[in-house]
Parts: C-alpha cells; structure tokens; sequence
C-alpha cells in the first residue's frame, strides 16, 4: 500500500499526501534558496532566499489544492463523485474512488478543468511577474512569481499526458468515446496511449541525466515510469 499523508481538503474531500511530496516540497525549497534565487539575484542574506523559497514552495502547494478543488467541484456537477484524491510530486493531484461518468460530455468537462486551472494559475503569476517588475518592486517577488508560472505551465503539461490517471487520459477517452459509442474501446486506447507515452519519457529522462549531466532529466523519468506503471492496472 503507498504510504501517504491523509489530509482535509477545504471543500470537505480527502487529500492523500503521497510520501514523496515532502520530498519534492524540500527539494523546490533548497533548490531556490541555494541556487535560484541566490544566482539571479545575489547580495541578499540567506535567511530571504529561504523565507522566499519557503513561501513558493507553499503557493505551489496551494494552487495544487486549488486545482483539485476545482476538479471536484465541476464532478460534483456532472453527477462523477471523487472520494479522494492522491497528491503526487511527479503528476499533481490525481483523482481516487471516482465514480463512472455517465456520459462522454460528463467526462470531457470533469478532466478539462484541472488542466485549465493550472494554465491560469500559470497567466496570472507570469502577469503579476510583469506587474512587479515593470513597477520596480521585489526582484525576488517578481522571480518567485515567474518560477510559479513555470511550475504551474509545467503541471498543465503534465496533466494533459495521456497516461492513466491522469487528466489527459480521461480527455482521450472522453473523445474516444464519444466518437465510437463504446466504452471498452475507448478504455483499450487510452490504456495504450499511456504506454507509447511512458516509455520514451523515461528513455528521455535517462538520457538527459547520463548524456547531459542534467538531474531535472529524473523527473521526466519518474513520470515515465509513473504512465507505464499505470497504463496496464487502471482505467480513466
């Protein structure tokens, strides 16, 4: 069983913490306190590189929260409960204990949504950026908001993978679906769109960590195997 971190999300849900997110959580701290930050914009004291990395770290955590939340809700509506959801580092928040939707257009509304959260979480950091920086305030506030832009956009792709259960798949299977009329096909589709995805993200993310000496090649490959894990053992 994956061991994880229970949780209560504000709207009433449960959110199960997977126990590589505090990984991931230190990790985006350390990484814009002593490296980031300190690069772009040296002369500070160390103690504002981590107060400013911490206070990221968090507003990543939030908008998370923020889309998962959304996700629910639009659920809620379209008659698809969600008893839990599994936050993840490598994917985000990924949907547990969903109902089946009862139509394709059910379906298609209830995963476009998170997606499109993170996309304008992503617009609205990258313009507040702008705004801080055109008006001359904190250059670290103006990095931190742009560096929530980039994770948000980074979330957005992510989620769009094709790879169960992520958002993307349920999209392919809405349209598949919707398309043929049949449910099993769609399910077929789906399941294999995650496999020929997977795998070349891993190959990807290894190679990019043995030819280009780049550790940020290690995600790519855990959500590689992550979509190749899954694709066989859950449906959208």
């Amino acid at each position: 069983m994956t061991k994880s971190l229970p949780l209560r999300h504000p709207l009433g849900m449960r959110v199960d913490v997977h126990r590589a997110v505090p990984v991931a959580f230190a990790l985006a701290v350390v990484g814009l306190a002593e490296a980031r930050l300190p690069a772009v914009h040296p002369g500070r004291s160390p103690w504002v590189y981590w107060a400013v990395g911490l206070m990221a770290a968090v507003a990543c955590f939030v908008s998370l929260l923020a889309r998962d939340g959304a996700r629910a809700a639009v659920a809620g509506r379209q008659g698809v409960a969600v008893g839990s959801f599994l936050l993840r580092s490598s994917s985000g928040g990924t949907a547990r204990s969903w109902n089946t939707a009862p139509t394709p257009g059910a379906e298609l509304r209830t995963a476009v949504v998170g997606p499109l959260v993170s996309l304008g979480l992503a617009l609205v950091a990258a313009l507040s950026a702008l705004l801080v920086d055109a008006a001359g305030l904190s250059e670290l506030t103006a990095e931190t908001l742009a560096w929530l832009a980039a994770v948000n956009v980074l979330l957005f792709v992510g989620q769009l993978l094709p790879g169960a259960p992520l958002d993307g798949a349920r999209l392919l299977h809405a349209l598949v679906w919707r398309r043929t009329g049949d449910r099993s096909r769609a399910t077929a589709v789906a399941g294999a769109a995650g496999r020929h995805v997977g795998w070349p993200l891993l190959l990807l993310g290894l190679a990019q960590v043995v030819f280009a000496d780049d550790l940020g090649g290690l995600w790519l490959a855990l959500t590689g195997i992550f979509l190749v894990a899954t694709a066989e053992h859950r449906h959208p």
